[in-house]
């Protein structure tokens, strides 16, 4: 059967079961300059199998096209996504390098006005004339009289001799670099401090006051528990007989498995009571509370 045959099937005759005809009504069809591979000038039998097995070869080619298109449209919306999100990143980063840009004139411009306004400021101002042998100090404080005189009323302004301002830090807090002045220190003076004295006078007489007994407080920590403070009370009797002891137990701690006290004495047993060796091993003693030491003249202070 002609190849080209194929396309007019309303052309195909049956022969038989096994066997078709072809081309025997060709001359009455208009056919294309195109067909040149069918035979007109007879008529054509081909065996079914044979038309059968082309047929499936053509749709097995057809079949294959088809999916060799539906991937490459598939590769090309893959292909045409991916350069979408680059243009997109592309216009995020133009717009980020316009934002630089325009902050960068804006700052320049800013820094510029500033660094004209401080030349200008400087080329005004006088030179104040400089301390040295020949000059005194009357002659440059009647010149810097002089140079007030001149400027207008309202606060002075000085000039700033150590290096400006950073420009940015300037923009930021609205500082020009004229606002930046030497400052100068004024030295402390010292004033008079309270004083706590203690009296010594011993004369008595009638309606007479006392003050209060002063005592040396010391915190005890790292004591076992269920220590009562009459064990406390009988160890300081036992090293300083004869005097008397204030012990107090303080609240302890949820879980805790040590104890503290405290304990006051005698101003004199000072450093005693804060003596490692008058103390059992594993205590530990600090300084809880001490009256102030005061000088019994009343010229001098601590």
């Amino acid at each position: 059967m002609h190849p080209g045959c194929i396309k007019y099937y309303s052309d195909i005759i049956k022969v038989d079961e096994h066997h078709i005809k072809c081309c025997e009504l060709m001359r009455n069809n208009n056919l294309q300059d195109d067909d040149s591979d069918l035979d007109t000038s007879k008529d054509t039998i081909v065996d079914v199998s044979d038309l059968v097995k082309s047929n499936e070869n053509i749709i097995f080619e057809l079949t294959r096209e088809n999916e060799k298109l539906i991937n490459e449209n598939a590769l090309l919306k893959k292909l045409i996504s991916e350069m979408d999100d680059k243009n997109n990143l592309l216009l995020f980063k133009i717009s980020v390098l316009e934002k630089d840009a325009k902050t960068g004139v804006r700052r320049a411009a800013l820094t510029l006005n500033n660094e004209n306004n401080h030349i200008e400021d400087m080329a005004d101002a006088p030179v104040l004339p400089t301390k040295d042998k020949k000059t005194s100090s009357d002659k440059m404080q009647r010149s810097a009289n002089s140079w007030r005189g001149q400027q207008p009323s309202g606060t002075h302004r000085r000039i700033n001799n150590n290096k400006t301002a950073d420009h940015t830090w300037n923009e930021g807090n609205n500082v020009t670099p004229n606002d930046s002045v030497r400052e100068i220190w004024k030295e402390r003076q010292e004033g008079a401090r309270n004083k706590i004295i203690k009296g010594t006078r011993a004369t008595k007489h009638e309606n007479s006051f006392a003050g209060v007994e002063q005592r040396a407080w010391i915190h005890v920590d790292k004591v076992k528990l269920k220590t009562a403070k009459e064990e406390i009370e009988n160890h300081l009797q036992q090293i300083f007989p004869g005097r008397s002891f204030v012990v107090e137990a303080l609240p302890a701690r949820n879980e805790a498995n040590s104890m503290s006290f405290r304990v006051g004495g005698d101003m004199d047993l000072m450093d005693e009571l804060y003596n490692s060796a008058n103390w059992p091993c594993g205590v530990t003693i600090r300084r809880f509370t001490f009256f102030r030491r005061v000088s019994s003249d009343t010229n001098q202070g601590r």
